[in-house]
């Protein structure tokens, strides 16, 4: 049994999340760029800060969270295939975007563990990751002269 208040329903939700995110991720998608493009992460990472509480050693852990969760989000942005088509600009991402998204929720939950909080961090982390893939995704669009 996890010593802080995991439980397999989380479990179960973050795999869920994890899956319809890499399915998203990988299917060839028109690229819409609107206010709404940051919408969710932002959503995620409001809903995400409303539990933390830390101090101290879990502050510190909360922070390379974060850090984590950005450099994955860059990462991620540059595994992603762009083209313009005739009806518009579409992006797909592959196995390397899958790949990423499993390595980083695997480093996040042993985060997670170590840190043991009395709260899971996963929303504030997945917005904040989500919205650093989609701010360099959309700077390599603008330097390819897409947007």
């Amino acid at each position: 049994m996890l010593q802080n208040n995991f439980s397999y329903y989380f479990i179960a939700l973050t795999f869920l999340i994890l899956v319809f995110i890499a399915y998203r991720q990988v299917s060839t998608r028109r690229l819409k760029v609107s206010p709404s493009t940051f919408f969710f992460p932002i959503f995620l990472i409001i809903l995400g800060v409303l539990p933390v509480n830390v101090s101290g050693f879990q502050a510190l852990f909360l922070g390379v969270q974060i850090l984590v969760a950005s450099v994955f989000g860059f990462l991620r942005a540059h595994t992603v295939s762009i083209w313009r088509d005739i009806d518009g600009i579409y992006r797909k991402g592959d196995y390397r975007t899958v790949s990423l998204w499993l390595i980083y929720f695997a480093l996040e939950y042993l985060i997670e563990l170590m840190a043991n909080y009395d709260f899971s961090p996963i929303l504030l982390d997945l917005g904040v990751s989500l919205l650093s893939q989609r701010i360099v995704f959309m700077m390599r669009v603008s330097e390819l002269g897409y947007g």
